[in-house]
């Protein structure tokens, strides 16, 4: 096996082998999903552990989506078997993940703090990516709607950005006022760079969806932090909760039709529990 193992080489020809007998969309789908595989992987060479710490980061996606990621990499890891590339096929050693739908991951308490500690570094570098994972945490904004706001729909003077319909899932816009961590890192944007797309190139032009994932699965782990844009997500509507929000509010922040939707973000830990039921002492005196 090659050291360090060439992943674009070795994709480059099994999308060349895959296009003679798929069509072209599918083998593309499946390109996407390996390169995603292969961007979190770096020079390393597949392995049932590594593969099975990609999936935890993916652990937030659709359950069709973890689906198809999953029968991606097999088809891959099996295509590299025959080749001699791989002694065994890693998805093989490891437990197939199971999301059931609707369920959102919840991220560890320590893994949100070294996310909110990293957006407030200024010493981090490109400030785009600090801006984008603070849309995220600090607007609950999912990743499609992160990755396409515009400085446009921020209104400083009002103190709140807006989700157009265009962007936001199901075609709902929403009004979601600016926490004062993100107002910090908006104000610390100079006036003649806010152009184009929030946390975009310099250019104005937003992050493809690979370049924003990339910030999860590439600068975040590189600090050490194993997360995603959806967990973030999670804990945006958790921690609202946990401050006395009523799930009304919170519904409306995230954008979600549902309120059922909503219920299924709010992590509650046993000490709230406890907590709750320690109030019903001498309540019915």
């Amino acid at each position: 096996m090659e050291n360090p193992w060439d992943w674009d080489k070795h994709l480059a020809a099994y999308v060349l082998s895959e296009e003679l007998r798929r069509r072209s969309g599918g083998v593309d789908a499946y390109r996407r999903a390996i390169q995603r595989l292969a961007n979190f992987a770096g020079n390393h060479p597949p392995t049932a552990q590594m593969v099975e710490s990609w999936l935890t980061t993916r652990a937030g996606r659709a359950p069709a989506t973890i689906a198809a990621e999953v029968c991606s990499a097999r088809s891959f890891f099996a295509w590299c078997q025959k080749r001699g590339l791989v002694e065994g096929n890693p998805l093989e050693l490891i437990a197939r993940p199971r999301v059931l739908r609707g369920d959102v991951i919840e991220a560890p308490q320590a893994a949100v703090q070294a996310t909110a500690a990293w957006i407030d570094d200024t010493t981090i570098e490109p400030a785009r990516s600090r801006r984008f994972v603070g849309l995220c945490l600090y607007g609950g904004l999912r990743i499609s709607e992160a990755r396409l706001q515009h400085w446009r729909q921020i209104d400083m003077l009002r103190n709140e950005l807006v989700v157009r319909s265009a962007v936001g899932k199901g075609g709902k816009g929403r009004r979601v006022p600016i926490a004062p961590p993100l107002a910090r890192l908006l104000n610390a944007v100079p006036e003649h760079e806010r152009i184009g797309a929030v946390a975009g190139l310099p250019d104005g032009r937003p992050l493809s969806r690979g370049g924003a994932e990339h910030i999860f699965t590439r600068e975040l782990r590189r600090a050490g932090i194993v997360i995603t844009a959806h967990m973030l997500r999670r804990a945006f509507a958790t921690r609202l909760d946990e401050k006395g929000v009523s799930l009304r509010v919170i519904q409306v922040l995230l954008g979600h039709t549902s309120l059922a939707t909503t219920e299924r973000y709010i992590g509650v830990d046993n000490a709230r529990k406890q907590a709750a039921v320690v109030l019903l002492d001498g309540a019915f005196e």
